[in-house]
């Protein structure tokens, strides 16, 4: 943002306890002579802290702050007013701007307050913080008197008006687009900047697919829709601005208040790498496909699918019958109406690899009992892939309508354990973690990397990471205080044996 407004003057201070009443303007030669007089000798550090705290404060008062003040900038602050200076025991020297400005005012030399050297030094009227204020607001009623006709239909006036909603979304994004705009523009000339406009146009974008989700009936491609409702088929793409709103305000309207997170059909909670997930089932509950092809779920075992007319779905049979690994997509697992794992248990696992080398167990030891001509085929396992896909929330949706028990196990760090905590609050009492308690972190640990190796930098828990893991101790606590203790991250491939042994002991 400028640090000026064009066309006007900076304030003078107003009267208040302990500083001087306002003067009457001064001619511009005095400002202009202590403004050069201050570019000869060390106070450009001074200046700009002076700038910071009478914009901060819109008035003369308070404190300019220099961090670590060399010889020069004390002795020709010295020199100015006359008396010691000296730095505070935090390193930083204090320079009071009312005493600056008395200074200005009753020097025979330049007889002008502080406000006016401000912006001689400058170059520019000085922004207070109320000047600022008053423009963003001017400019942000304007913008919203171009939407009103969209945002009061029902959803998108829903949207805006929530708690996290619309409009407090739009206030955060609209004060980037203007922030390096002149504030001397008018509201009529900051509509119609490239930032703003493509702003108004996102907008206008979202609450118009608001108001046409297809519904939980439908399952419209999201080009397809994005097509329709703005001409562009990539308009509601993961990376564009509509994208976002578009995503933002599913979540908001698709868990009202009061709504437990895990409802089917709502999406799971999400943190980091999880967001893309939780994206997907936002749109699948909504009516919408990302792409109803490429969200994969990965299975082995599934004992059965039966399709909404009531019909067995062959692959599933064969795929059971054969030992074969499946990437079910989206698009198929949709037509199902029920599905069902083996003993009613699934085995939930993070990573393929994990998953390949537990099938690959599992492929060696439990082969079709040719003699009782019955086939109960094998245990039933999941990959998600990391976070669940829409395709692997589907399934698992379906599994736990058929009252299946869900085993998950991932990884040791923040996205494993939010997985974890996303299908707890989706699936209640049918979820349960699998080797996922702080005995199995240890010994994961214990198997990662070669003795007396430096660890991997990679493993080491960050700032960032140490953060998401306090927002899941309440779901984890005694893991959670392990892995804050050690500082490490952990992998599930450090357990593949006790996992490929659990899952094979139910093989017969």
């Amino acid at each position: 943002m400028s640090r000026s407004l064009p066309g006007r003057r900076g304030h003078e201070p107003s009267p208040a306890a302990g500083g001087p009443p306002a003067a009457a303007a001064r001619p511009a030669s005095g400002a202009a002579a202590a403004a050069a007089y201050l570019r000869t000798r060390p106070f450009g550090r001074l200046m700009d802290a002076c700038l910071r705290t009478f914009t901060r404060l819109s008035r003369i008062g308070g404190r300019a702050y220099i961090q670590a003040p060399t010889s020069d900038e004390l002795n020709a602050l010295e020199g100015l007013l006359g008396r010691p200076m000296r730095p505070g025991a935090d390193g930083r020297l204090a320079v009071s701007l009312l005493e600056l400005d008395r200074h200005f005012r009753e020097s025979t030399r330049f007889r002008c307050g502080l406000a006016e050297i401000l912006e001689a030094y400058f170059g520019e009227p000085v922004l207070t913080r109320e000047d600022l204020r008053a423009w963003r607001h001017g400019a942000w009623e304007a913008f919203v008197a171009g939407l009103k006709d969209l945002l009061e239909l029902p959803a998108a006036a829903q949207w805006w008006s929530a708690s996290g909603g619309g409009e407090e979304q739009a206030r955060r994004l609209f004060r980037a687009a203007v922030q390096d705009l002149a504030a001397d523009l008018p509201p009529a000339a900051v509509l119609t900047s490239p930032a703003v406009q493509d702003l108004r146009r996102a907008l206008r974008h979202c609450a118009l697919a608001l108001v046409r989700l297809p519904g939980t009936g439908g399952g419209v491609p999201l080009p397809v829709f994005a097509q329709r409702i703005t001409g562009n088929p990539h308009a509601f793409d993961a990376g564009t601005l509509a994208g976002r709103l578009l995503e933002t305000a599913l979540a908001t309207l698709l868990a009202p208040s009061g709504a437990s997170p895990g409802t089917p059909g709502q999406p799971a909670p999400a943190a980091g790498d999880a967001l893309d997930g939780a994206r997907e089932a936002s749109l699948v509950a909504a009516g919408l496909l990302r792409d109803d092809v490429s969200s994969l779920v990965l299975c082995y075992g599934l004992a059965e699918a039966v399709t909404g007319d009531g019909r067995p779905v062959a692959a599933v049979e064969a795929a059971r019958r054969d030992r074969a690994v499946v990437a079910w997509p989206l698009r198929e697992v949709r037509r199902w109406s029920t599905a069902g794992a083996r003993g009613h248990r699934v085995f939930i696992v993070e990573n393929p690899s994990v998953f390949s080398l537990i099938v690959e167990r599992l492929r060696t030891l439990d082969t079709p009992d040719a003699s009782s001509g019955e086939d109960t085929g094998p245990p039933t396992i999941i990959c998600t892939s990391g976070q669940p896909s829409a395709a692997a929330t589907r399934l698992l949706d379906l599994l736990a309508a058929a009252d299946c028990a869900l085993h998950y196990s991932g990884d040791f760090d923040p996205q494993g354990l939010s997985i974890a905590a996303g299908l707890r609050a989706r699936y209640g009492d049918r979820f349960t973690p699998w080797r996922m308690d702080s005995a199995s972190y240890r010994l994961a640990l214990e198997r990662a990397g070669l003795p007396g190796e430096e660890c991997d930098p990679y493993t080491l828990l960050d700032d960032e990471d140490e953060g998401l893991l306090e927002r899941l101790r309440p779901a984890f606590p005694d893991v959670v205080a392990e892995m804050l203790k050690e500082r490490r991250k952990a992998y599930q491939e450090g357990l593949v044996e006790e996992l490929a042994e659990d899952v094979a002991a139910l093989r017969s």
